[in-house]
């Protein structure tokens, strides 16, 4: 457990001050109330996996083209690529680079995509500036990420955290069209031969998500408020009266953003209130904010964030009800209102059943209207809902 706002305990020795000190169970209550405003919560943590990027990078300088590797360094490399890249099955992103840095793709499964764009790379007669696509791939995204350079080496001071995926042998080949010999010049982080794809593909599932704690806050206090009530009827008892008039009534929902939320609507802060209980998220707020939508007209907002309420069954299906019927979708809100009828008496249930039983096998209605009164008979209200009304009007009569 946890105190989510300790500088609310100085309270308690203020409070204890103005208690009677003769009634151990007043003082109990007031401490209690002092502990729940504090804002206790069970703490709980959860471990969440989340995937890296993973970039290759292409060599397409003229040393690639040097056949120690047959048909080339540069044929053979694709080939390996798409063959790993089939087996691992996650995005891939791909750059290219010889004298400059050439984007090919962001990571991407659409293996074909990356087919046809990566199958027209050919060796370019330019220098090499593996540093260069190095920096350049880790400027894309400020996120985790593999780099993964497809190359035939360079310089003994090239390094940095990636992995070198050599194409070429020890031996090396003479470069086309040059008088010189290329050879296998590894660096990087991680090195693997052009013959270890399976090694590599291992290294890459596992390497390929980083593991992040996620600490959530359960809210509890609400145990402290009837402690603190229990407290205070005890209290009453022991002093053989119950207080007739309570200056202030904590509600049982209570909770810091719910509470100030009511207090803000109470005294026409809407845009303050809406703030509260958008940062309470519990069911009590949902609703609240439900309401807000549906007298904004923002229906299908509102119909989502009640699906997720789990308490207020009744509360939450008639306001369901009413969207629904809103959205001339008769046959689920007359599901709903059903159920409810079943369950509760309620004059507003039992005309909002009415209602929607007229209509429920009439998706297409261009135009309703909720009656304030029982209807004549079904046929008289259909004709009243078609013929004599343009718009739909809902009257919401949230059941609180």
């Amino acid at each position: 457990m946890k105190i989510l706002y300790p500088y609310v305990l100085i309270l308690l020795p203020i409070l204890w001050a103005f208690v009677n000190k003769k009634n151990f169970f007043y003082i109990l209550s007031a401490s209690f109330i002092v502990i729940a405003l504090s804002g206790v919560a069970k703490v709980s943590q959860k471990e969440i996996k989340t995937d890296k990027d993973i970039y290759f990078i292409f060599d397409t300088t003229y040393s690639m083209a040097c056949k120690d590797l047959k048909p080339d360094r540069l044929e053979y490399a694709k080939k390996e690529f798409f063959s790993l890249i089939k087996k691992l099955k996650k995005p891939v992103g791909v750059f290219s680079f010889d004298k400059e840095v050439k984007f090919i793709s962001f990571p991407t499964t659409d293996y074909e995509f990356l087919k046809q764009k990566i199958e027209k790379l050919k060796p370019v007669k330019a220098s090499t500036d593996i540093k260069m696509a190095i920096n350049r791939v880790k400027a894309v995204s400020n996120g985790d990420k593999i780099i993964v350079l497809i190359s035939d080496g360079g310089e003994k001071k090239v390094q940095g955290d990636f992995v070198f995926w050599g194409f070429a042998t020890e031996k090396g080949a003479k470069v086309p069209g040059f008088d010189a010999i290329s050879k296998l010049n590894i660096i990087g982080k991680k090195y693997f031969a052009y013959n270890e794809g399976d090694k590599l593909l291992k290294y890459l599932k596992k390497q390929s998500y980083t593991t992040k704690k996620i600490t959530t806050y359960k809210r509890i206090d609400y145990i402290f408020v009837v402690l603190a009530f229990i407290s205070f009827l005890l209290g009453g008892v022991y002093n053989r009266f119950v207080l007739v008039f309570l200056i202030f009534l904590i509600p049982r929902h209570l909770y810091a953003g719910d509470f100030l939320g009511c207090l803000y609507e109470k005294i026409g802060l809407q845009s303050a209130a809406l703030s509260e209980f958008k940062k309470s998220g519990s069911d009590f707020a949902k609703i609240k904010l439900a309401t807000f939508y549906m007298k904004n007209g923002e229906l299908k907002k509102a119909y989502n964030l009640l699906k997720d309420v789990k308490g207020y069954e009744k509360i939450k299906n008639y306001d369901m009800a009413l969207i629904l019927t809103k959205m001339k979708k008769y046959k689920k809100a007359y599901e709903l209102v059903r159920k409810l009828k079943e369950k509760y008496s309620d004059e507003r249930i039992d005309r909002l059943y009415d209602f929607v039983s007229l209509y429920k096998n009439e998706d297409n209605l261009k135009t309703i209207i909720i009656p304030t009164k029982k209807t004549k008979s079904s046929s008289e209200e259909k004709t009243k809902s078609k013929n004599d009304f343009k718009n739909l009007s809902i009257k919401k009569e949230p059941l609180w």
